[in-house]
């Protein structure tokens, strides 16, 4: 009986020797361990800085380096360390954290918290981004595409109402000048850059002079519309002006100049 208990308190301290994460392993709150897919006490302990059920979670940068029915997610921990472990969902944990997946080859996006095929999705339109669209349509980014921000569309011809560039056919939808910039009523007008008459307001609103008699369409906007949006508040006249830092070069009709308002160089008319 006395060795009988003797091998059972054995087997149960040799249990405990295995299951213990060595020293050498463990990490702090500084610098993650580097256990890859030992027994861990927490997050700090892991290479992948994921403590599952005392279980470090497999570090990763691509879907193959997964097991079968997982797939490589990234986040970015409270210290802005960004992390990849091996998952079988994806989105926002129970935690609060946002699990992303790796950019990958394979087409996939996050649907109801698992890694989902394009292919097999009833509706790829909100997640157009990283599926595509039908021929002929566009996507549209409203948010982030991987989880369903997005749609496709058919682009909309001259004249039409439009919220965005990537709404029409031209990729010019422009304010009429009618209302306040942030409500003013907005239709697709002819591509930026093109020639415009200023007589034809319809086709064009902000048909702009830049060399004597040469009119040139532009694109007006509002906030991040584009990347250098200038113009005049009391006017409601901001428009989409192309950047010349680096080069210094402009079309013809335009010269670079510094705008204190926007502090860039930017390409303005020469008049």
């Amino acid at each position: 009986m006395m060795m009988r208990a003797l091998i059972v308190l054995g087997a149960f301290v040799s249990g405990l020797v295995v299951g213990c994460a060595s020293p050498t392993c463990w990490g702090d709150e500084t610098a993650p361990g580097s256990c890859e897919s030992g027994p861990c006490r927490d997050d700090n302990d892991c290479a992948s800085a994921m403590c599952v059920a005392g279980t470090c979670e497999p570090p990763c940068s691509t879907h193959t380096d997964c097991a079968s029915g997982t797939y490589c997610v990234e986040w970015t921990d409270g210290l802005g360390r960004p992390h990849a472990h091996c998952d079988s969902s994806c989105g926002v944990g129970p935690d609060g954290r946002r699990f992303t997946l790796v950019a990958s080859d394979t087409l996939l996006v996050c649907q109801s918290g698992r890694p989902t095929q394009c292919s097999v999705l009833f509706d790829p339109g909100p997640y157009c981004g990283i599926c595509g669209c039908p021929t002929g349509e566009v996507c549209l980014s409203r948010g982030d595409c991987a989880d369903g921000g997005c749609s496709c569309r058919t682009p909309m011809p001259l004249g039409s109402n439009c919220s965005y560039h990537e709404d029409c056919e031209s990729a010019n939808c422009s304010g009429t000048g009618q209302g306040e910039l942030e409500g003013q009523i907005r239709r697709c007008q002819l591509p930026a850059g093109s020639p415009c008459d200023p007589a034809m307001p319809e086709a064009c609103f902000w048909c702009e002079e830049g060399e004597p008699g040469d009119f040139r369409c532009q694109q007006s906007c509002s906030g991040d519309q584009c990347s250098i949006c200038v113009g005049y508040t009391d006017m409601h006249e901001f428009t989409c002006r192309m950047g010349c830092a680096l080069t210094r070069t402009c079309p013809t009709g335009y010269q670079c100049q510094y705008l204190d308002s926007v502090d860039m160089d930017a390409c303005m008319p020469v008049r």
